[in-house]
């Protein structure tokens, strides 16, 4: 007759039989269980931790970095700035790469061609790629040093990009010219020429005279407090305005 327990009780003995040969050996079951479960335990995280790697694609990690970093960026256009560089020079090369297989060859790729003839979108696309490596072995999906770095490592390979540049700056105006100038620009029309009268008395940037608003000017007290959102260093900038300044005001 056919005795369902059979198997189990073979099964048992089996085991019993493995427990007693392994004590004879010396060798104590429950400690030997527990190693066997932490060894699976080491291989299924080191599985899972390279399965991890292996999905952080440079395209993925970049655009995660690109959406994170976007807050602290006072000007909205970094954001699409960031996007367009990397989607035009670094994805089409490295995107689908996983970071961790970066090596400074597929960084050379995607700047020698454009190093000598587009040298400061390259210089921009090098600092973006050396961000977004650098924010990946951070996280630990990379090691062994970040290849896009310029000192001491692509700046042996790379031509200076201060020495390519071909800058041409417009000349100062020399200080002792500048009362003849100003008398100048006060006799000429327009509101560009305010606008760089008004620069001028208050020593601030173009764009922080050109964004000016009547909210920021207090008349009665002759101040212009430039908030901390137009400020190039984000802080709150206060101007005391000159006679001259608040002429131009007044007009």
């Amino acid at each position: 007759a056919y005795c369902p327990n059979t198997n189990t009780l073979t099964i048992a003995r089996a085991k019993a039989i493995n427990l007693k040969a392994m004590i004879n050996k010396g060798i104590d079951p429950i400690e030997q269980s527990i190693q066997e479960r932490s060894r699976a335990l080491a291989e299924e995280k080191a599985n899972k931790v390279k399965a991890e790697i292996n999905q952080a694609t440079f395209d993925r990690i970049a655009l995660e970095y690109i959406d994170l970093k976007k807050a602290e960026w006072k000007n909205a256009k970094h954001h699409q700035q960031w996007t367009n560089t990397l989607t035009t020079y670094a994805f089409p090369t490295i995107g689908k790469m996983p970071v961790a297989d970066i090596e400074t060859e597929h960084v050379l790729a995607i700047l020698k061609p454009i190093w000598n003839t587009k040298t400061e979108t390259a210089t921009r696309v090098r600092t973006r790629l050396e961000a977004v490596l650098s924010y990946a072995e951070a996280h630990k999906w990379r090691t062994g040093g970040n290849p896009a770095r310029w000192r001491g490592h692509l700046s042996a390979i790379l031509p200076s990009p201060q020495k390519l540049k071909d800058r041409k700056h417009h000349s100062a105006l020399p200080y002792s010219e500048l009362p003849q100038f100003m008398g100048i620009l006060s006799k000429t029309d327009g509101m560009g020429a305010r606008a760089l009268e008004m620069t001028i008395l208050t020593a601030t940037r173009t764009k922080e005279s050109l964004g000016a608003k009547w909210s920021e000017i207090d008349l009665d007290n002759r101040v212009w407090t430039i908030p901390k959102e137009r400020m190039k260093a984000g802080i709150e900038h206060r101007i005391p305005l000159s006679g001259q300044a608040m002429k131009i005001l007044s007009q």
